[in-house]
C-alpha cells in the first residue's frame, strides 16, 4: 500500500525532530517522513482492547489536538478566510491569515 505522500513525491524538506500530529487517515506517515516525530492515536485491535498506556496516550493526544482544532476554527470565524477569494494576489491571502490569527490570539487573551 502506498501513501499519499509517497504518490505525490514525498514531503517537502522539513527540519529533523519536528513533531507531527496526525490522525488515523495518515497511515504510514512515520515511514514516509523518517526525520519527523509522528504522534498518531493507537487503534483498538480487532476483538481486543487497548492497553491502559495506549488509552492514556490517546487521551493526551486528543487534548492537544482539540486545542489546535479550536484555534483553527476560531481563526476561521473571520469570514474572509473561509469564503472563496477571487483576489488572486498571494500576499493578500497571507496578510488576511496573519490578521485572523492575531484577532484570535487577542480573543484568547481577553477571555
Amino acid at each position: 500500500m502506498t501513501t499519499l505522500w509517497a504518490r505525490e513525491g514525498g514531503l517537502p524538506q522539513l527540519p529533523a525532530g519536528l513533531r507531527l500530529g496526525v490522525d488515523r487517515g495518515f497511515q504510514g506517515s512515520a515511514q514516509a517522513a523518517p526525520p519527523l516525530v509522528v504522534f498518531q492515536p493507537r487503534k483498538k485491535p480487532r476483538g481486543g482492547r487497548l492497553p491502559k498506556w495506549a488509552q492514556d496516550l490517546n487521551r493526551l493526544t486528543a487534548k492537544v489536538r482539540v486545542l489546535a482544532e479550536h484555534a483553527s476554527g476560531g481563526v476561521k470565524r473571520l469570514r474572509c478566510l473561509t469564503d472563496v477569494d477571487r483576489n488572486r494576489r498571494k500576499p493578500l491571502a497571507d496578510r488576511l491569515m496573519v490578521v485572523g490569527c492575531r484577532l484570535w490570539n487577542l480573543h484568547v487573551q481577553q477571555a
